[in-house]
């Protein structure tokens, strides 16, 4: 499987060094990896014997046998994902510049759950500024009682789960409160698979609330 990956004959690969194995560029990171004995090593650029780049996982398993020290480097070709999460990034990247100029209210949260940026639909509709919104938690702004299923919604988000509809309150620095509807979207690393960060988009459904409420007096 090595020699498919990289392309060569086995007795072609023998006489080649660990570094003729990654453009130049990689030598560095590849050095000071391998004496500070970190043990994995993710989405290193690998070349191929015709000079073609692909990436890779690597695990680094050291041992010794006889008084010597080995390092056993096992690879994992992850070209496809990585074109992939680049591709997912680039499209989330565009849709934050997109939702910075739109109405509807975006947040980007850490995997705690705090604010890692919004766009200036939240501070004009919240009235706070950047400093009493950045850093803090999203629950934060809730009215007191409804943090409990806001942190468990989070909760299921940081396992990886999207979350669409979920209704909840939002107070503003006035002290009123606006109704919004949130889709929860986690975003996950590429080195670990955990959650990196969690894109938030809110529709402020106060009026609609307020309608289907006075719809429902009417009935009565």
């Amino acid at each position: 499987s090595f020699l498919r990956m990289f392309g060569y004959s086995k007795s072609n690969l023998l006489r080649l060094r660990v570094m003729d194995l990654h453009p130049v560029e990689t030598f560095n990171q590849i050095e000071k990896a391998l004496k500070k004995k970190v043990q994995f090593l993710s989405e290193i650029p690998c070349r191929k014997a015709d000079g073609t780049i692909f990436y890779a996982d690597l695990q680094l398993i050291r041992s010794r046998l006889k008084g010597k020290g080995f390092i056993e480097a096992i690879f994992t070709n992850v070209t496809e994902r990585k074109t992939i999460l680049d591709r997912i990034l680039e499209a989330l990247q565009e849709k934050e510049k997109i939702a910075e100029a739109q109405s509807e209210l975006m947040f980007t949260l850490d995997g705690r759950g705090e604010i890692l940026s919004a766009n200036r639909s939240v501070f004009e509709a919240l009235g706070y500024g950047k400093a009493s919104l950045i850093g803090r938690e999203l629950v934060n702004f809730l009215p007191p009682g409804k943090e409990k299923e806001m942190l468990e919604v989070l909760t299921r988000v940081s396992l990886g789960e999207t979350i669409r509809g979920f209704g909840a309150e939002l107070v503003k620095k006035s002290g009123g409160t606006m109704n919004v509807s949130f889709d929860l979207i986690p975003i996950q690393t590429r080195a670990n698979r955990k959650i990196e960060r969690v894109i938030v988009a809110g529709r402020d459904t106060t009026e609609q609330n307020k309608l289907i409420g006075a719809l429902k007096v009417a009935k009565k």
